[in-house]
């Protein structure tokens, strides 16, 4: 027998079930505050456009509740508007809705759900309590009817759900919160076919994450070093189809996280879910793609990157706000780029007055652990930057080492040795 309870989509013909649901409960056992009425006037803008989602359960046929999924301004989402019609209660619609609301955050990868409550409201807490949701310190709201908070942790439930596993950067940052040695090369590089010898000597010197970059005739961000590593893969012939070609069986010698590093031109002449499936396919973790702006990467780019389980790294610098800075994180997963200055990569400076920022960054509380990026050059600037940071991304310096040696591995190994040594001291 089918079941007679259906989840289904949010539409707009369905905004008067939301509020009337919602109101009849809010009646019942409290009142409408304002807060409230703007929500149930415009749904969309308060809950949709800003990233949440809303869910209608119907019963054989007929509208028998709701809730939703709240992005707030931290970034994190909010289980609220909960309502199951009277006619339909005691039938497991909230049970079901619950358990739309937890797909829809596992898809999202998100880390946690909260939700706010009352203590009058004993059912409910019993449903949240039966998912997993557990009590946790009060934080202020817009709602005078909140007194209870409760939170319920996803990382570990999306690790361990079926069919799916942690991405390797979420393995690597569980297993290591410090001196993560994060290091670019350029694909083609210095010669054609040199990418995986490079990625394996890099992964044999103690690398913890490859930066893997895709060559490109016009790359903003990039020094002068990482500009003509990147001139001379495109003349030996470096594509990105050709890098497909060439990390096909990568992961059979590879196992450190490797995270492409690009810019989006390229790709969307390749085709942008073509890239994104095609990397996933090879074994690719994560992108960096820093042309694109996030309100792009939400509206276009991210149902393509989440859809084939990559990770996706924004960037951020010390003129970023604190408000967009808490945006990027939320939209960022593996973790976040902090660039220590606004210029290019590869530039010379002083690097004390890049600690202020990167103190201010670890007061944020931010969702994703923070790398630093530009100017990490050589064992001083890694441990400065370990000091305040999970650890740091070498670019220039190391290309710099592969153009003044004949062997990449006997450099790789030299330039990693000079990095690492003794990097788990306490750093003082």
């Amino acid at each position: 027998m089918n079941n007679p309870i259906q989840i289904i989509p949010f539409s707009k013909e369905l905004i008067p079930h939301f509020k009337a649901m919602n109101v009849a409960w809010l009646e019942k056992y409290f009142s409408v505050e304002p807060i409230d009425e703007k929500i149930f006037a415009n749904p969309e803008a308060y809950i949709l456009e800003p990233g949440g989602h809303i869910f209608f359960a119907t019963y054989n046929g007929k509208i028998a509740g709701t809730c939703a999924l709240i992005k707030g301004d931290d970034g994190f989402f909010e289980v609220a508007k909960m309502a199951v019609d009277e006619t339909f209660q005691g039938r497991g619609i909230g049970h079901k809705l619950m358990e739309a609301v937890i797909q829809k955050a596992n898809e999202l990868r998100l880390p946690k759900l909260i939700l706010y409550t009352n203590a009058l409201l004993q059912p409910a807490i019993h449903l949240y309590k039966k998912f997993g949701f557990i009590e946790v310190p009060l934080t202020k709201t817009g709602y005078k009817r909140s007194g209870l908070k409760m939170e319920k942790n996803l990382e570990v439930e999306t690790m361990h759900s079926v069919g799916k596993k942690p991405s390797r950067i979420g393995q690597l940052f569980a297993r290591k919160n410090k001196n993560i040695l994060n290091v670019y090369c350029t694909a083609g590089y210095p010669n054609l076919n040199s990418t995986l010898e490079v990625m394996g000597a890099l992964q044999s010197a103690g690398a913890d994450l490859i930066e893997l970059g895709m060559p490109y005739s016009d790359p903003l961000a990039d020094g002068p070093v990482i500009q003509a590593s990147g001139l001379q893969a495109l003349q030996n012939g470096m594509t990105i189809a050709t890098l497909f070609s060439q990390l096909k069986d990568f992961r059979n010698t590879i196992s450190v996280p490797v995270v492409l590093m690009g810019y989006l031109n390229p790709v969307l002449q390749y085709g942008f879910e073509a890239f994104c499936e095609k990397a996933a396919e090879v074994g690719i973790d994560g992108l960096i793609i820093p042309d694109i702006p996030v309100y792009e990467y939400e509206a276009f780019y991210k149902p393509m990157v989440k859809k084939h389980g990559l990770d996706f790294i924004f960037l951020i610098t010390p003129e970023t706000s604190e408000s967009r800075i808490k945006k990027l994180d939320s939209e960022s997963s593996g973790f976040l780029y902090a660039v220590s200055s606004s210029s290019i990569t590869g530039s010379d400076k002083d690097f004390s007055p890049v600690e202020a920022y990167l103190k201010r960054l670890q007061g944020m509380s931010l969702k994703n652990p923070v790398l630093v990026g530009f100017g990490i050059k050589d064992k001083y600037t890694f441990d400065a930057a370990c000091k305040y940071a999970a650890g740091a991304i070498i670019g220039t310096a190391y290309i710099k080492a592969l153009e003044s040696s004949s062997s990449i591995k006997e450099s790789t190994t030299a330039f990693l040795d000079g990095i690492l040594a003794n990097k788990n001291a306490v750093l003082i």
